[in-house]
């Protein structure tokens, strides 16, 4: 029996390991698309480009303006397929979340109205030709890259009106890209790792309204004075940081970060135990706090 009880527990062992492998590997593979983006329409712009510079340098001016016009569409087409792209991976990574706009739909028409332009209006192509190669330009994008999701994605049951719901965590998550993106423009490193993490622990929070959303009330008032008050030290930094900033200044500093992530631990542990009162006082004492910054 116990041999028996063992090798079930080696099985399950294993599955689990195998589930959480195959979890890193998609989590690589989403952050690989969501940086390459459209870079197959991006590879197709090069010839392209080659023509416009060559234009350009034969003199061919109304070729050349006409063809800039036909890069433009493309490049338009890659931007907003990439951006798709990623509003798609958000999507499907996340618990809850809303139907993004059909990025890459709009894309895969704009693909198709400048490579129809190129082949009919400047290349003189057929026109049966330049609609064929047009509708198969659309319809392959929409297979290469898929379509955009087009239903939010809510829990059957939730308690509260589901648009509150998804404004919130739509906000929090802009919230996040925003420390991300301070975090970019910090040049000292400790300083830069403390705003990653807090954006980590504001990504925490997210994952908490999903699995509860009931607490959505709460966690948004928490996350917004949270982020707003790292984003109020890391603007600190940068407007002080043009004209010469000091140690002590940048010790203090990440003083203050530490202190805020310290604060935002107890207080996430007290918003999932549901201490309601508890969690209201010490959000205003944060927001009082913060106001000395």
């Amino acid at each position: 029996h116990i041999s028996a009880i063992r090798y079930g527990l080696g099985h399950i062992g294993q599955f689990l390991k195998k589930e959480k492998s195959m979890k890193k590997s998609e989590k690589l593979g989403n952050m690989i698309r969501a940086k390459t983006g459209a870079l197959f329409i991006y590879v197709m712009l090069l010839p392209l480009f080659i023509s416009v510079i060559y234009s350009l340098f034969a003199a061919e001016y109304l070729k050349f303006v006409m063809k800039l016009g036909g890069f433009a569409l493309l490049f338009l087409a890659a931007s907003l397929a990439s951006r798709g792209i990623r509003e798609s991976i958000v999507y499907e990574e996340a618990k809850i979340a809303k139907a993004p706009f059909p990025y890459k739909g709009v894309a895969a028409f704009v693909l198709a109205g400048g490579i129809f332009y190129l082949g009919y209006i400047v290349g003189h192509k057929n026109l049966f030709e330049s609609i064929f190669v047009s509708i198969l330009a659309l319809v392959g994008m929409l297979v290469y890259y898929g379509v955009d999701p087009r239903r939010d994605k809510v829990p059957a049951q939730t308690g509260m009106d589901t648009d509150i719901l998804l404004e919130t965590l739509e906000e929090a998550r802009g919230k996040v890209e925003s420390l991300e993106k301070h975090a970019g423009a910090i040049s000292d490193p400790v300083l830069r790792r403390e705003v990653e993490k807090s954006a980590l622990k504001a990504g925490d929070i997210i994952g908490y309204i999903e699995s509860d959303p009931s607490i959505v009330r709460r966690a948004r008032r928490f996350l917004v004075v949270y982020v707003d008050g790292v984003e109020s030290v890391v603007e600190k930094y940068i407007s002080i940081e043009k004209s010469g900033i000091g140690e002590d200044t940048k010790m203090n500093l990440r003083n203050m970060l530490e202190e805020l992530q310290k604060r935002f631990d107890a207080e996430a542990q007290r918003l999932r135990a549901d201490e309601h009162f508890e969690l209201e006082v010490e959000i205003e004492a944060l927001k009082e706090e913060l106001k000395n910054i």
